[in-house]
């Protein structure tokens, strides 16, 4: 596992749906981090990447997946890209 990634990932108040984060590399489809669920409210500040990446800079695709809180079923997604960068 590779030092703390600065995410500050927030699911606001105003969301009435729990979600989950995934962030992958565009290049290789690599997941280089997986959130656990986060309701309306919660925040990731800093995670651990699943995977060492060597420095330098990577484009990203962070997939938002919406689930119901009431029965956690399935909404829908959301996408952003993102720039990581990794400094040693």
């Amino acid at each position: 596992m590779s030092g703390a990634a600065n995410l500050l990932i927030e699911n606001p108040p105003s969301n009435g749906n729990r979600f989950t984060v995934t962030i992958s590399r565009e290049d290789t489809g690599e997941t280089i981090y997986r959130s656990g669920y986060l309701d309306p409210e919660q925040y990731i500040e800093e995670a651990r990447l699943e995977t060492e990446l060597p420095a330098g800079e990577y484009s990203c695709l962070a997939n938002f997946d919406a689930y119901r809180i009431s029965d956690n079923a399935y909404i829908g997604r959301a996408a952003a890209r993102l720039t990581l960068y990794v400094q040693k």
